[in-house]
């Protein structure tokens, strides 16, 4: 048998590099917060329905199975990391970033809950939010453009 005819096997260095121990942690955060509004609102039974408040729910609700998802191929990722084909992490690797888009979604239904709170405080957290993400996407555009991002921290190389 030549080495052609193995197959392409993933090593556990790529894997962790898809399924990180960072976004499993963000994932488990956004889980964990979606359920506890979820149940925390339907706690709540005699609170007048509106229409703000049954669309952020079902908007939280129809992503958390996504968030499941993700949590059962990363647990699987991790669990058969030294026998994972390259095409198998490849598929893994599409199908978690999918569920992750759509597990972010979540925060629409959150902000739309949070809207409804009063006039004051809806428009400020659609602000921040904006702001929030403006800043975000301002900070990795300039780290990725100058070179190394730790450098914009003011933190120094030890080799320099």
């Amino acid at each position: 048998m030549t080495s052609s005819d193995l197959p392409d096997m993933a090593n556990e260095d790529e894997v962790r590099e898809v399924f990180s121990d960072r976004r499993w942690t963000i994932m488990g955060a956004l889980l964990g917060t979606s359920t506890a509004i979820l149940l925390v609102h339907s706690l709540e039974p005699d609170k007048a329905p509106s229409l703000q408040r049954d669309i952020g729910l079902g908007i939280i609700a129809s992503t958390l199975p996504f968030m499941v998802v993700y949590c059962a191929l990363h647990l699987y990722a991790r669990e058969n990391a030294e026998r994972m084909l390259m095409s198998e992490l490849h598929r893994l690797s599409n199908l978690s970033v999918v569920c992750q888009l759509i597990a972010y979604g979540s925060m629409i239904g959150i902000l739309t809950l949070w809207y409804g709170i009063s006039d004051v405080v809806g428009p400020l957290i659609i602000a921040a939010s904006a702001v929030a993400f403006l800043t975000v996407r301002y900070v990795l555009y300039t780290s990725t453009s100058t070179g190394h991002p730790s450098r914009m921290f003011g933190h120094q190389n030890s080799s320099q």
